[in-house]
């Protein structure tokens, strides 16, 4: 590794410290003027809050009328005889879903080599 060189550090340190300037005499009025400026400026924000909230409120309550107006669908009830058509179905088919799952996923496992 490179090995920084102090000694032109130095140099430049020391020429700073000969040739340094003198500060300007600080201005007696300076905490004044700066709090006449403060006062006589009007603070402005770019963005008018009460109007924003009234916007958004706005949107939202629009969207929310929008939405619930949309006709929604009703969900009937099905009548006896589809009820029937149905518990029937199960009933007659049961057997073929129990004997889909003992012989498939059955616990024993006779097919293994002992």
């Amino acid at each position: 590794m490179n090995k920084p060189n102090f000694d032109s550090d130095r140099n430049l340190v020391a020429f700073l410290k000969q040739n340094q300037p003198i500060p300007p005499a600080p201005d007696p009025n300076l905490q004044a003027s700066i709090m006449a400026q403060v006062s006589t400026t009007k603070i402005s924000s770019p963005f008018n809050f009460k109007k924003l909230g009234l916007i958004s409120a706005a949107i939202v309550t629009t969207l929310s009328l929008v939405i619930m107006s949309q006709p929604r669908q009703m969900q009937t009830a099905f009548n006896e005889a589809e009820v029937n058509k149905i518990d029937n179905s199960l009933i007659n088919n049961w057997h073929l879903a129990d004997e889909e799952f003992t012989t498939g996923y059955s616990l024993i496992n006779t097919s293994s080599n002992q």
